[in-house]
């Protein structure tokens, strides 16, 4: 843990249990309202309360959730997540608050990173290598108070096992509360909706539903709709070969008429001057002219026709595009991976285990007549 002699907060945004001060943005002050919270939590976690215990009593309470509570003060960032049962207290909440030390007065700096480039999950820096400010702000709890709500979160070590790839990660929802279904980990992973730790909520998922049944009922709809798309792309290929052999027949059929029309602009030329060298009468040119105008007017009028049909067909070869190319790549896979589900699956919802239904990222351009 480094320490630093500098003192304000360059933070566009105040955490919660703070404001900006009003005559100098760069300077915190204590939000009282949400520091009551604050002061509570920490109460209860010395007093051997659980996260989930504790967020089980803030709700009870209908405390303001700390994304609910900065939505009602005009915080200018979207706070409020897409939920039927909007927000509240989780133990995911009360674990960040517990593990705050900027609660004891301190600015802290590399206090979370990401896990990885590009991805957006972050974990806890080890306290070695935080960039701590002492007495950068008035302090809500004390430093002994923070020591003791550690201890609930004193976990024991787990048995570790081999990671497995966690494709599934952000995607499992539960049908009721939309929120994020928490993974459990072990030989038998199983997901969960946590709602119903901390608040009552019936209509949420209750219980566990094995992970190894929701990538079953993944890779069975994968494989059902490579199987539609392979069938799909079958039949457009034959429809599209169609239409440019049609769309080849037109051209050569205006061509024929442009060479015919050509033709006959040449005859008429010859007629002329046949006329003009008295081989033939101006009666006999006249009537010559004549017929070869009424041809030339009747390809004209055919090329045109052509020329529309030609437009036509053109249109619904546009309309006939390459399908979803994604699906190519799922034709006769037996297992999912990463890149897969990302490329093709924008949610899972689940109802119960035998309930589960797959959001593409696309418009299900497959449906099983």
């Amino acid at each position: 843990m480094h320490s630093t002699g500098l003192s304000c907060s360059t933070s566009p945004y105040a955490i919660y249990g703070y404001a900006k001060a009003a005559d100098n943005k760069n300077r915190l002050e204590i939000d009282e309202e949400a520091a009551t919270v604050i002061r509570q939590i920490f109460e209860l976690a010395i007093s051997g309360k659980r996260a989930n215990e504790i967020a089980l009593i803030l709700n009870a309470q209908n405390t303001l959730s700390r994304n609910s509570y900065k939505a009602s003060k005009g915080d200018g960032r979207d706070w409020i997540r897409v939920s039927k049962i909007g927000t509240f207290w989780k133990d995911s909440d009360i674990r960040k608050i517990v593990l705050d030390k900027r609660y004891t007065g301190v600015a802290i700096g590399n206090f979370y990173e990401r896990k990885g480039i590009g991805r957006n999950e972050y974990r806890l820096v080890p306290r070695e290598n935080w960039i701590v400010v002492p007495n950068a702000h008035p302090a809500i709890i004390t430093d002994k108070e923070y020591e003791e709500a550690q201890k609930m979160l004193i976990r024991l070590p787990r048995k570790k096992t081999p990671v497995k790839e966690r494709f599934l990660f952000g995607k499992v929802r539960c049908c009721n509360c939309n929120h994020a279904m928490r993974r459990n980990r072990g030989k038998n992973a199983s997901f969960v909706c946590a709602t119903p730790i901390s608040i009552y909520s019936p209509n949420c998922v209750q219980g566990e539903i094995s992970e190894s049944v929701i990538e079953e009922t993944l890779l069975s709809a994968i494989q059902t709709q490579a199987k539609l798309f392979a069938k799909t792309e079958k039949s457009r290929l034959k429809q599209h070969k169609a239409l440019v052999e049609k769309m080849n027949d037109i051209r050569k059929s205006i061509k024929r008429c442009e060479d015919t029309v050509q033709k006959l602009v040449v005859a008429k030329q010859d007629y002329y001057d046949n006329y003009k060298d008295e081989k033939i009468t101006k009666d006999e040119f006249l009537l010559k002219r004549e017929s070869c105008n009424k041809q030339i007017e009747r390809m004209t009028a055919s090329i045109a026709e052509l020329a529309e049909m030609l437009k036509n067909y053109s249109d619904l070869a546009d309309q006939n595009t390459e399908l979803n190319s994604e699906w190519q790549n799922c034709i006769g896979i037996n297992e999912l991976n990463r890149e897969i589900v990302d490329a093709l699956v924008d949610s899972i919802i689940v109802y119960d285990s035998e309930h589960i239904e797959i959001i593409w990222k696309f418009a299900d351009e497959y449906e099983v007549s």
